[in-house]
C-alpha cells in the first residue's frame, strides 16, 4: 500500500522546528561579556523587561551558561500561565547562598505582586529576573524587535529572503516565537 509521505514534508526537515531555536542566541562573545559587566556593575540584581516573543529567556539562559562558565551555581524558577515550579524550588532559592549563586526567575509578572516583593525582599543576593513590565529592579536590558531582527532568524535558520518580514512581524506583534511557529506552519504546508 502506498503511503502519501512522499507529498508532505517531514516535520524533522524543518527549518522552524522548536529543537533548531536554540542555536540562535541572544548574546554571545563581547556582546554577552558587556552584558554581564553590566549585571556585575547592578550588583547582579536587575531585570530583562520587554514583551513576549523578544529574547528575555534567551538571554538570560546565555546569561547563566556564562556564569556556570565563571563557576558560578545557578538556581532558577519558572513561571508560566497555569505552571508554577514546584515547591522545593522555592527552598532551594531561600536556602541558596549569596556569594556566586545567581538565582534567576523567569516571567516574574506571573507572581502576584506580594509574593513578589516578599521573594525580592528576602532575597538579598543576586538575582535576575525576566518581566513583562518594570518590577521594582534594575533593568539590565529592555527587550524590543523589529521586522529586521525577525528576518536575521529567520535566514539564519534557513529561511527564504524572499519573505514579507514587516508583515509577518506586524501580523504577531512583534512576537518573534510566534513569527517563528507561523514559519513552521508555512514550511510544513509548503507555502514556505
Amino acid at each position: 500500500m502506498a503511503t502519501k509521505s512522499n507529498s508532505k514534508r517531514r516535520p524533522a526537515d524543518n527549518p522552524f522546528r522548536v529543537q533548531r531555536h536554540p542555536s540562535i542566541r541572544y548574546a554571545t562573545g563581547s556582546a554577552l561579556t558587556a552584558f554581564a559587566k553590566r549585571l556585575a556593575a547592578l550588583h547582579h540584581r536587575a531585570a530583562l523587561v520587554g514583551p513576549h516573543g523578544t529574547g528575555k529567556t534567551t538571554l538570560r539562559e546565555d546569561l547563566e551558561r556564562h556564569y556556570l562558565r565563571l563557576g558560578w551555581r545557578i538556581v532558577r524558577l519558572a513561571f508560566h500561565p497555569h505552571t508554577w515550579p514546584p515547591w522545593n524550588a522555592w527552598g532551594a532559592v531561600l536556602a541558596a547562598p549569596r556569594d556566586r549563586t545567581l538565582v534567576t526567575v523567569d516571567g516574574v509578572e506571573q507572581l502576584p505582586r506580594p509574593l513578589w516583593r516578599l521573594l525580592r525582599s528576602v532575597r538579598r543576593g543576586p538575582l535576575l529576573v525576566t518581566s513583562h513590565h518594570d518590577c521594582g529592579l534594575p533593568v539590565l536590558h529592555r527587550h524590543t524587535t523589529d521586522s529586521t531582527v525577525l528576518q536575521q532568524i529567520v535566514e539564519a535558520l534557513g529561511g527564504p529572503r524572499a519573505l514579507d518580514y514587516d508583515a509577518l512581524w506586524a501580523k504577531h506583534d512583534g512576537n518573534i516565537r510566534s513569527c517563528l511557529l507561523d514559519c513552521y506552519d508555512r514550511w510544513a504546508t509548503g507555502a514556505l
